[in-house]
């Protein structure tokens, strides 16, 4: 049996301490301020950032998708999960030290019939993990 997989990353370095970066993405309620394409995202269930909690993020087309988190490494790096049996979709976060600010990592991986639209669709994909690490950067540029 075969099971498609496709799997895209994006890396930024900002300047700026790993916390205060980390401390910004985790603030889900403040997404849409500095990422355009989300016009809201809540917490549905459980603790903020723990295993097993859920929220819901609807972006600027007005589509709203599920997510719980899967594994959390405070500080440092989170994993979460598509909750739609249409888009089967595990993505990451990381966030490095390196000299004068940090290296931030944003991955996702389609699994199933999700990863051939990948293939198909590949730009509009590779943008869902490269235009949040803009616009993070672009946040941190402008302080």
């Amino acid at each position: 049996m075969i099971h498609p997989r496709k799997e895209l990353k994006s890396e930024r370095y900002i300047h700026a301490a790993p916390a205060a970066v980390w401390q910004k993405f985790t603030q889900l309620h403040g997404w849409p301020g500095w990422y355009p394409e989300v016009s809201s995202v809540k917490w549905l269930d459980g603790d903020q950032w723990r295993e097993g909690a859920h929220f819901a993020l609807t972006n600027s087309q007005g589509e709203t998708y599920r997510f719980v988190i899967r594994m959390v490494a405070p500080g440092s790096a989170t994993v979460w999960e598509s909750l739609s049996p249409a888009l089967n979709a595990v993505f990451t976060f990381h966030c490095t030290d390196q000299v004068g600010g940090c290296k931030v990592t944003m991955g996702c991986t389609y699994h199933g019939i999700a990863a051939l639209t990948v293939w198909l669709q590949y730009g509009r994909h590779q943008a869902q993990v490269t235009r949040p690490l803009d616009a993070l950067k672009a946040h941190f540029d402008r302080k």
